[in-house]
């Protein structure tokens, strides 16, 4: 009976989250067709800000001037009602403000993609726009040569090891303690669901032993990760 109850209650706070988006949507295109359209930048913000005040004063302070602003702006960066449709319904406008101030379509994109596929929080989508997700899925796929073994977007994305502290030359061994130090960043840095399993593994395979330099569990592959670490720029060969 519970799940009954809590299931619909989620599916109402869906199709309200949904609503709202929408509507965001619709009142921020109506005034940039109809209204702002053919006016100076400068009377455009006046009527923008009595604009406001009137819709604030009937309906409440979701439609306070800086709100307002915001899908404005939403409507006018994502002008695709089917776009709009699809993501009002995995996004909460939380989620679209976080959005907007990102510099180009392709990151915004990027970022939903990522908000719908591992069904982040507004707080977690925060976190991977502050660690640059989509920016460092763009270098890692130019640090991939034309025509090279390794197809782009076959990692995550690189990871971001400054708080290991290393600063010029240093060895793989260096990087593995300092890792080990600060665990607790790295699996946060590595993502979600992972576990810390053992350090220099040791296997043997065809009579050889092999030592692996770090080994995770990963919850949600539900499979053992094994973690070769390497200085310097990729090469494909370290995929083989």
């Amino acid at each position: 009976m519970d799940y009954l109850i809590e299931y619909g209650q989620r599916a109402a706070a869906q199709s309200v989250n949904a609503a709202q988006t929408l509507t965001f949507w619709r009142v921020g295109q109506e005034i940039n067709l109809d209204i702002l359209r053919e006016h100076r930048a400068d009377y455009g913000e006046q009527i923008v800000s009595t604009l406001s005040t009137q819709l604030a004063a009937k309906h409440g302070r979701s439609f306070a001037v800086r709100n307002l602003r915001r899908m404005i702006q939403f409507a006018r960066l994502f002008p695709d009602p089917g776009i709009v449709s699809t993501l009002s319904t995995q996004l909460s406008w939380s989620h679209i403000v976080e959005l907007l101030p990102l510099p180009s379509q392709e990151a915004r994109l990027f970022y939903a993609e990522e908000v719908i596929r591992h069904h982040l929080g507004v707080r977690e989508l925060r976190r991977i726009i502050d660690r640059k997700a989509f920016e460092r899925k763009e270098i890692a796929n130019a640090q991939v040569a034309d025509g090279g073994a390794v197809p782009l977007d076959v990692f995550r994305d690189p990871y971001l090891l400054d708080f290991t502290g290393l600063t010029g030359a240093f060895q793989e061994k260096d990087l593995e303690a300092a890792l080990l130090h600060d665990m607790c960043s790295f699996l946060l840095e590595a993502g979600r669901g992972f576990a810390f399993v053992e350090e220099q593994k040791r296997m043997v395979i065809d009579g050889e032993d092999y030592y692996l330099d770090l080994l995770f569990y990963s919850r949600a592959l539900r499979r053992l990760v094994a973690v070769e670490l390497k200085v310097g720029k990729f090469q494909a060969a370290y995929d083989k």
